[in-house]
């Protein structure tokens, strides 16, 4: 889809804390939320939200605060903070993954009045407008079809032992962060031809084999292998491949380390140091600065009290998650300035 929508014109009263404006409404109680219940999204995925806000009767910036998963099933979660400028309309965007079907968001304003009912014809306080809010996606489906990378080119409604064993033999050697021998894949085939003797389809039964590939001990815990040509008890370059992977990105090697490990080149100081490099810099590397940090300054742990109310009017959401934020952004500006 492609949605551009305003609450000034969608089919919902004006509330008793908003005021109407020809080209969008003014939010001034900071005790509720704006959901766009007559404009949901279409079906889970990831989607681009671009919204016209500004601050109103105001000489200072405003925050606008925006939740996703307002359904009603499941908890509502964080998409942002973003500041509105005085004087002026300014367009933010963000991209937000709705977890389910008729999802749909909702837009709030940070510190404004305290209650939920106020006089927006007297109150001289400020305000949060909304103006224009364009809806873009879903951008990748979620979860993502499984066919492309699974299946490939394999047709789940005909499919055979044959095609499983294809599947299985590309899987299992990715799974493993290693190179296998045929004869690994065959406990898992063998689940596979077990659920289709017992009348299962080959999607199910396929499923079966993937469990047995999930649950083995070469994918859950990182295997080393020595490497038998040195003089010194080293690793391997996949296990190598392995540490690098799961310690800066907690995933699997991609495409590039793997081949590296392939050739043996991965273990090259020049080499290692690159790739060093080039994982620190990609977005996944993001995943690192928030499970270090996590654990190095149990950051992890910043929910288990929560600060008293009385003692610490201040404390909200966005400084909850200001404080994060500020905490693994001087992280990572230690690692891209060395």
């Amino acid at each position: 889809i492609s949605r551009t929508v305003n609450f000034a014109t969608l089919p919902r009263g004006t509330g008793e804390s908003e005021r109407k404006l020809p080209d969008g409404v003014v939010l001034f109680s900071g005790a509720k939320h704006l959901p766009l219940y007559d404009a949901s999204l279409p079906g889970r995925g990831l989607y681009r939200v671009k919204v016209q806000i500004r601050a109103e009767q105001s000489d200072t910036p405003v925050v606008m605060h925006v939740t996703g998963g307002n359904t009603g099933q499941i908890a509502a979660h964080t998409a942002g903070f973003f500041e509105a400028l005085p004087g002026k309309v300014t367009t933010v965007e963000f991209t937000d993954r709705a977890p389910e079907d008729s999802d749909c968001l909702a837009f709030g304003m940070v510190n404004g009045f305290p209650f939920w009912k106020v006089d927006e014809a007297e109150y001289k306080g400020p305000g949060l407008f909304i103006g224009d809010i364009t809806m873009e996606g879903p951008i990748e489906e979620w979860p993502p079809p499984p066919r492309a990378k699974l299946f490939d080119d394999v047709d789940p409604e005909t499919g055979t032992i044959k095609d499983a064993r294809q599947i299985l033999t590309r899987l299992v050697p990715r799974a493993f962060r290693r190179p296998t021998e045929p004869n690994e894949v065959e406990p898992y085939l063998a689940l596979v031809q077990q659920a289709l003797d017992e009348g299962a389809t080959f999607e199910k039964s396929l499923r079966r084999g993937l469990k047995g590939v999930l649950s083995a001990p070469e994918f859950l815990f990182m295997e080393e292998r020595l490497d038998d040509d040195s003089d010194h008890a080293t690793i391997d370059d996949f296990a190598l491949a392995s540490r690098l992977s799961l310690f800066l990105w907690s995933s699997l090697p991609d495409r590039e380390l793997h081949s590296l490990a392939e050739r043996g080149e991965l273990s090259r100081p020049e080499i290692l140091h690159a790739q060093v490099e080039r994982m620190l810099g990609h977005p996944r590397s993001d995943r690192f600065v928030e499970n270090f940090t996590g654990q190095w300054l149990r950051l992890r742990d910043l929910d288990f009290t929560v600060p008293d109310p009385l003692l610490y009017p201040e404390y909200d959401q966005l400084l909850r998650r200001s404080m994060l934020q500020e905490t693994h952004s001087f992280f990572r500006e230690l690692l891209d300035r060395d």
